[in-house]
C-alpha cells in the first residue's frame, strides 16, 4: 500500500502489486542491494531493511554489525545494512518469541511490526555480542535486550580492558582496536524499578534496567561522574550518582580548590568539586527523598526529571542550568560526556542498539527501518 495526496491536504491510501517468495518472518529479503540475492517474503509478510550508508555502523564483515541491527546483516563498501521479512505486531503491539516490536515510518504514519533477534542463554547484567564489542559472547535470554557503546573513534582509547573503567562504561567493557566499548543484557524494569545493582534507562520511552557498580560512599560523598572524581569510590546500593560533568560551560580552573561553591547568581553548585581539563566539575551520591518528600538533616530535596534525590547542603538547590543541570538516571551522549549542552546524568555511559550516528542518544532499533 502507498499514499498519494488528494489534493486537498488529504491521502488516499492504494495497493500496488508486490513479490512474493517463501522467505518466512525474520528471514532475509531484497532490499535495494542488501541481500539482493535472496528470496521475496511470503504474502503474509514485508521486507523491512536498512540500506548501508556513510552514517551507518562501519564493519569489515556481517559479523560486525550482529547485535548492532536486527535480520540478516550485510556489509557493504565498509558500512552495515539489514533486511528481513516482517510481519505486523499483534494486539497490544506484541510479537511472538524471537521477534521484538518495532515503530516503522514517521508520524503519524507509524506502523508496529516484528523484527526478529537472536536468543541466546546470557541473562541479566551479562556481556552479549554487540557488533565487535564482545564479539564472542552469547546473545541475551528472551527476557533480556542488548544494550551497549560501540568500541569507536569517538571512544576512550585503551590498550585493554582495564583501561575501560566500568564507572564509565557500563556492563561489560571490552578493548576493541583500541578504543573502549560495553555490552549487556538489559532487563524490563518493574514498576520503573531495578533489581539491586541496576538503575533504569529510559529507551525510547521503554524502561530497561542498566548494570552499575556499587561500592561503599554514602550520602554526599563524592562519586565517579562522567569526567568528574573518577578516583572517588562508587556509590552503594542506597544511593545514585548526581553531578554536573567538566565542560567548557562551567567555571575555568587549575585544581579543585579553584571551583566555586555557588554560581555567579549565588545558586549552590551541589556537590563535590574536581578540576578536569581546566574545567569545573561537580558529583555526590544521593539517596531519594521519603514518602514524604522530606530528606535527613544536612540535606534537600531536589527534583530531578519526577524523582526526588537528597542533595547536600540546607539551602535550596539552584535552578538547573542547560550547562549545569541534574538530570535522573539517563546515560551521557557517546561522543562527548563533556559537552556543555550534555545536562546532568547519573555514573553511566550512553549506550546505543542502533548505528546512528555518534552523537545520537540512547536508541532502538526501530530508528532508520524502513520499507522499500
Amino acid at each position: 500500500f502507498f499514499d498519494i495526496s488528494d489534493g486537498q491536504g488529504g491521502k488516499v491510501c492504494f495497493c500496488q502489486p508486490k513479490d512474493t517468495g517463501d522467505s518466512q518472518p525474520g528471514a532475509a529479503c531484497p532490499f535495494g542491494d542488501v541481500n539482493k540475492d535472496a528470496d521475496f517474503c511470503v504474502a503474509e509478510a514485508t521486507c523491512l531493511g536498512i540500506e548501508p550508508a556513510t552514517d551507518t555502523t562501519a564493519c569489515a564483515t556481517p559479523d560486525d554489525c550482529k547485535g548492532v541491527f536486527p535480520g540478516a546483516t550485510v556489509c557493504i563498501d565498509g558500512h552495515c545494512g539489514t533486511s528481513f521479512c516482517s510481519v505486523p505486531c499483534g494486539e497490544g503491539d506484541t510479537c511472538e518469541p524471537g521477534f521484538d516490536p518495532i515503530q516503522v515510518g514517521q508520524e503519524p504514519d507509524v506502523a508496529c511490526f516484528c523484527a526478529p533477534r537472536e536468543v541466546g542463554t546470557s541473562g541479566p547484567g551479562d556481556a552479549c555480542p554487540f557488533g565487535t564489542v564482545n564479539a564472542e559472547a552469547e546473545a541475551c535470554d528472551a527476557q533480556t535486550w542488548c544494550l551497549g557503546m560501540p568500541a569507536d573513534a569517538e571512544s576512550a582509547a585503551c590498550a585493554n580492558d582495564e583501561d575501560c573503567p566500568e564507572t564509565v562504561f557500563a556492563g561489560n567493557p571490552d578493548c576493541v582496536d583500541g578504543h573502549c566499548g560495553t555490552s549487556f543484557c538489559a532487563p524490563k524494569c518493574t514498576d520503573g524499578k531495578c533489581e539491586p545493582g541496576f538503575q533504569p534507562i529510559d529507551i525510547d520511552g521503554a524502561c530497561l534496567c542498566q548494570p552499575r557498580v556499587v561500592g561503599t560512599a554514602v550520602a554526599g560523598d563524592p562519586c565517579p561522574f562522567a569526567n568528574v572524581n573518577l578516583d572517588a569510590e562508587a556509590c552503594n546500593l542506597d544511593t545514585s550518582c548526581l553531578g554536573i560533568p567538566a565542560a567548557a560551560g562551567t567555571p575555568a580552573c587549575v585544581a579543585p580548590t579553584d571551583c566555586p561553591k555557588v554560581d555567579a547568581e549565588g545558586n549552590d553548585l551541589l556537590g563535590t568539586p574536581d578540576c578536569t581539563d581546566g574545567h569545573c566539575g561537580y558529583s555526590f551520591c544521593a539517596a531519594e527523598c521519603d514518602a514524604e518528600g522530606a530528606c535527613l538533616a544536612g540535606f534537600h530535596p531536589i527534583d530531578v526529571d519526577g524523582t526526588c534525590y537528597c542533595a547536600p547542603g540546607e539551602a535550596a538547590p539552584a535552578e538547573p542550568q542547560p550547562d549545569a543541570a541534574v538530570t535522573p538516571d539517563e546515560p551521557v551522549t557517546a561522543d562527548d560526556p563533556t559537552a556543555p549542552d550534555a545536562a546532568v546524568t547519573p555514573d553511566v555511559p550512553a549506550v546505543e542498539d542502533v548505528p546512528a550516528n555518534p552523537d545520537a542518544p540512547i536508541d532502538t532499533p526501530a530508528r532508520g527501518i524502513d520499507t522499500p
